[in-house]
C-alpha cells in the first residue's frame, strides 16, 4: 500500500522479477486503475514507473500485470 499527497501526476513504481527472482529487463508492464490503462517498460534494474494523472483524494486500487501475473496495490491520496 502506498500513501501519496495529491498532485497533478502521481508516480507509481514496481519491480518485476521472474520466478527465479531475477530482474526482468526491458519488458512492457500494464497498469490499470479504474478504467484507465497505463504502460511502462522495465529498466535494466527491473523497475517500471507510471505517472497517474489527476487522482482524486481517497483510496484507489491499481493492478500491475506482466506475463500473466497480476498484483493489486492500494494507493491512498491525501490532501
Amino acid at each position: 500500500n502506498v500513501v501519496k499527497k495529491k498532485a497533478k501526476y502521481t508516480p507509481f513504481t514496481v519491480k518485476v522479477v521472474n520466478k527465479n527472482g531475477k530482474v526482468v529487463k526491458y519488458k512492457k508492464v500494464t497498469f490499470q486503475i479504474k478504467n484507465a490503462k497505463y504502460y511502462a517498460v522495465t529498466s535494466k534494474k527491473g523497475y517500471a514507473t507510471v505517472y497517474l494523472k489527476h487522482l482524486k483524494v481517497g483510496k484507489h486500487i491499481i493492478k500491475s500485470s506482466y506475463g500473466g501475473c497480476v498484483i493489486s496495490n492500494q494507493i491512498t491520496i491525501k490532501k
